[in-house]
């Protein structure tokens, strides 16, 4: 079982042995456990708070003996100590320990203040000791916790001790009151995704009386993304999607710049509950579900078209997003250029390039910001989606029906195509067919274009296209008055984007992937012009 952490500090042995005993008796009126470790310096006691202690107990009179052997008593060095430390330690509960006459005008010398003040003079007595007990445990939003994790080890030993913080708050949202301790084991298991500073996890609550908990799932990242992710659900995901739909968030976190969120959502059963990625991974087809449940659904609030009146041209619309800023153009033409040469290599098909355009197979492409350039002004339709929906944030479970959302941090109003062209986009890097063909890059991409003209086209020569065309078809029933250009635009920006990340994602996409990221983007951008 877990121990509540408790550093305690007192230079003197003698003042040490006194209290001692008493803030064991407090601390167990506190926690049923509690690990109380001992330092005599603050020096050493300052080394030890990058364990993330629960308590920090501190005597606030020091003394100290100069080369002469003369002792000098220093007042008020607890409070100083606290007063540097706690802002980096917000969750650590830091108590001052001290004689009755401690003044008041001393805290406001010293800021951030102790969380307690105990006083030594009071400590005997019985009540208050149950006083001073009762202040611990309504202060205490941890619940002490022993972290283990699946497999190969994620978590930085460096930041172990923050993750463990993290986990321990997180799992304190959950308890009905804040006497409960139900568990006392996070088991974090990797998920797939986990990117733009994020790592993801699958948390399973052990041990104590209430046994196994459901399994959650963690979303450890920076504090300004976790608090986006936030705010985006409960402005609209909470209201806008069905309960069986969507996760709930159920407790968070949060130590200086590094924050978590947990969500536990309707699929959270003993189940096998995994991302769809894993799915399509081993070559299942998995895209049905999500067509029929969440975009050709009408009971939930999102893909309604906000109409405007207002017309922009598609370069103009698309340049002003934050994700397309024209200082990754340079990277991301280099590296759709190495992913077309790899593949044209080895099909044997001849590359060459003038004028900035790219000619292979009898196919030629133009940069892309040129392309878009003559495209017309159209109106873009706009409405509530998702706004990062891969496969990674999608997660079903192996036994039960359904299919259940994560991950809100770009939840909002976008273009109506958004959602489809990022699940598009993932299913193509991610889904491998079981014993498919291989097809050549010409004639796939050939395929690509026929089926940007006509979603209707006979695509049966790739399971892959297969996949996709079922999403688009979903798009154009759901947005009929919709300009497909934008469609092609949007999947052409949303190709290039995700192979600038070439070098780093190649492990995580299957042997198809590059490929069928690439022939999109150059069939998007030979429909372009």
């Amino acid at each position: 079982m877990a121990d509540l952490e408790v550093l305690y500090f007192d230079d003197l042995v003698q003042q040490r042995n006194q209290y001692e005993p008493l803030w064991k008796s407090i601390l167990l009126r506190t926690s049923e456990r509690a690990d109380i470790r001992y330092d005599p310096a603050l020096p050493g006691l300052a080394a030890k708070l990058q364990s993330r202690p629960h308590i920090v107990i501190v005597d606030n009179v020091i003394e100290e003996t100069d080369a002469d052997g003369k002792k000098e008593v220093l007042s008020n060095e607890g409070a100083r100590f606290i007063a540097e430390h706690k802002r980096l330690h917000p969750d650590t509960i830091f108590v001052l320990h001290t004689g009755k006459d401690f003044s008041i005008l001393q805290l406001g010398q010293r800021i951030p203040n102790p969380d307690i003040i105990v006083t030594k003079d009071y400590m005997r007595i019985e009540g208050y000791q149950a006083y001073v007990a009762e202040q611990l445990r309504s202060r205490i939003n941890r619940l002490p916790l022993d972290i283990v994790e699946d497999g190969a080890r994620h978590v930085d030993p460096a930041q172990r001790a923050i993750v463990k913080s993290l986990v321990e708050q997180v799992v304190y949202d959950l308890l009905p009151s804040a006497g409960d301790k139900p568990w006392t084991m996070a088991r974090l298991t990797k998920l797939s995704g986990g990117y733009s500073g994020a790592v993801v996890f699958r948390l399973d609550l052990t041990g104590g009386a209430a046994g196994s908990s459901v399994p959650t799932v963690l979303k450890l990242g920076p504090s300004l993304q976790i608090e986006r992710e936030i705010t985006a659900f409960q402005r609209f995901a909470k209201w806008y999607l069905p309960h069986d739909m969507r996760v709930d968030i159920v407790g968070k976190g949060s130590v200086g710049t590094q924050s978590a969120l947990c969500y536990a959502f309707a699929l959270g059963s003993q189940d096998k509950v995994e991302p769809l990625s894993e799915a399509l991974r081993r070559g299942k087809k998995s895209v049905d579900p999500v067509v029929k449940q969440l975009f050709q659904s009408q009971r939930q609030g999102w893909y309604i078209a906000i109409e405007s009146d207002a017309r922009s041209s598609i370069l103009d619309y698309f340049s002003n997003l934050e994700e397309y800023p024209f200082v990754k153009d340079e990277w991301r033409d280099t590296c759709f250029e190495k992913s077309l040469t790899a593949i044209c290599e080895r099909d044997g098909i001849k590359l060459d390039k003038r004028d900035s355009r790219l000619r292979f197979g009898g196919h030629e492409v133009d940069e892309i910001r040129r392309a878009f350039g003559r495209l017309p002004e159209v109106k873009v339709p706009m409405c509530i989606c998702h706004g990062d929906l891969n496969a990674n944030n999608i997660f079903h479970s192996a036994k039960r029906a359904g299919i259940a959302l994560i991950d809100f941090e770009q939840t909002g109003i976008h273009h109506v195509f958004r959602d489809f062209i990022s699940f598009e986009s993932s299913v193509r890097s991610l889904f491998q067919p079981v014993k498919a063909p291989v097809l050549p890059l010409g004639d796939l991409v050939d395929l690509e274009r026929a089926l940007l003209q006509d979603v209707d086209t006979n695509v049966s020569a790739s399971p892959v296209l297969e996949e996709l065309q079922k999403i688009r078809r979903a798009a154009f029933e759901r947005f009929p008055h919709a300009d497909r250009a934008i469609y092609t635009a949007s999947l052409a920006l949303h190709l290039w984007k995700l192979l600038g990340f070439r070098d780093n994602n190649k492990s995580q996409w299957h042997a198809s992937g590059e490929r069928h990221l690439t022939s999109g983007l150059a069939a998007a951008l030979g429909s372009l012009g």
